[in-house]
């Protein structure tokens, strides 16, 4: 069980989401989940979420929604 959870809400954020990531990598607490909810990018933000991932199963976790304004 990790300590810490990030949640980040994410549409349309393919610009930012690999500095969120290096950012959180940086941190001094390791023991963390990252929770990312996808709410339907029409951008390759879904697709650099997933890559990540693929990477890190036990750390990222993802939920991908329709749009919901």
């Amino acid at each position: 069980m990790q300590t810490l959870t990030v949640f980040t809400p994410a549409y349309n954020r393919a610009h930012t989401i690999g500095r969120t990531y290096k950012s959180l990598c940086s941190q001094k607490c390791k023991d963390f989940v990252w929770f990312i909810v996808d709410d339907g990018s029409t951008d390759s933000s879904a697709k650099i979420i997933d890559d990540y991932a693929d990477l890190y199963r036990d750390v990222i976790k993802i939920l991908h929604i329709k749009n919901s304004g």
